[in-house]
């Protein structure tokens, strides 16, 4: 049984660290990482599209246009009648229909595996982005855990202490740190 924030392959604690307090991770999650919530509006969209198609729902397929999709300047029916005579696949109506387009996130997931091997996750609790750090090659100590809302993770805002007086947890790998001001 998995236990929260504890790395299941090695028993590790996550540590996780505010954003703010890790400036050049944060660019390279950005710059690097997969945008997890975006895949999965991409998976849903196109699970959706792919049920539609398989049934040849026409009036469902128009629906979900009008939904989901900017149609200003489409005949809804014509494009729906067009998608189904052309048998298109679900991809292919994702991006004829232009669904990235219309996807908007303030608060978007991402995950990030670096050269090193190293796997953070960039979310947002309450508003405040936080950095996850699921598996690094740096292990540390810090002097208190994560609040309830991130139970048994280390928290490394806290401040690192030594093995006997703290919480060993993954922490974020000095090449992340140096740049920091």
């Amino acid at each position: 049984m998995a236990i929260a924030n504890i790395n299941t392959e090695t028993g590790i604690r996550y540590g996780v660290i505010s954003a703010y307090n890790a400036h050049w991770l944060l660019e390279e999650i950005y710059d690097y990482g997969e945008n997890l919530t975006y895949q999965q509006y991409e998976e849903e969209k196109i699970k959706e599209i792919s049920s539609i198609l398989e049934d040849k729902d026409i009036e469902a397929l128009k629906a979900f246009i009008q939904e989901n999709c900017f149609t200003y300047d489409m005949n809804v029916e014509t494009e729906a009648k067009n998608i189904i005579e052309e048998e298109l696949g679900a991809n292919s109506v994702y991006d004829r229909l232009g669904l990235n387009e219309l996807f908007e996130c303030d608060e978007c997931e991402y995950g990030y595996e670096d050269p090193d091997g190293n796997q953070f996750l960039l979310g947002y609790l309450g508003g405040s982005p936080l950095i996850w750090c699921i598996k690094t090659n740096t292990i540390v100590y810090v002097k208190s855990l994560c609040s309830p809302c991130v139970p048994n993770a280390g928290d490394l805002d806290s401040g690192l202490t030594d093995e006997h007086n703290g919480y060993a947890c993954y922490g974020v790998p000095t090449q992340y740190l140096e740049n920091e001001e």
